[in-house]
């Protein structure tokens, strides 16, 4: 956040660097802007993309890849450079992050509360084993005392 920040307070003097032309300069300024509105952000897509490998769920982690760069960043790029002319290709890789934050979160939370789940379900059965072992203890250790 703080560099992003950071980023649109001085992207006209980060842009002026590369760049002599004014019009050129303005130009380039307005792009880093636009394109660092979701970057404070892609770290959830990334911290998402790494839980659904972690977890063997590399399908999803494929799908949402190619989501991203794919499925919304093609189209999108071609939509809103009709709509927006130069401004619409920063504008929909934006969009196209967005985007991918959202299903890549909601995929992640799924995902965690299958793995929760499944966790929870062996801790039962780990419980019952004991609790099966215990009584049966308790049985032989009773019949013992009767004798």
């Amino acid at each position: 956040v703080v560099f992003g920040a950071v980023g649109m307070l001085g992207s006209k003097a980060l842009v002026g660097l590369f760049i002599r032309d004014l019009e050129v300069v303005e130009l380039g300024q307005k792009i880093v802007c636009i394109q660092l509105l979701s970057a404070p952000f892609v770290g959830i897509y990334y911290i998402g993309q790494n839980f659904m490998q972690a977890t063997g769920s590399a399908l999803m982690a494929t799908i949402t890849s190619v989501l991203r760069q794919g499925v919304l960043l093609i189209p999108l790029l071609y939509i809103m450079n009709a709509i927006m002319k130069m401004m619409g290709i920063p504008t929909a890789h934006v969009i196209a992050d967005f985007i991918s934050i959202v299903v890549t979160s909601v995929l992640t939370v799924i995902i965690y509360k299958k793995e929760t789940a499944s966790l929870l379900i062996v801790q039962i059965f780990k419980q019952i084993t004991i609790i099966r072992k215990n009584s049966r203890e308790n049985i032989i250790h009773n019949k013992h005392l009767i004798r």
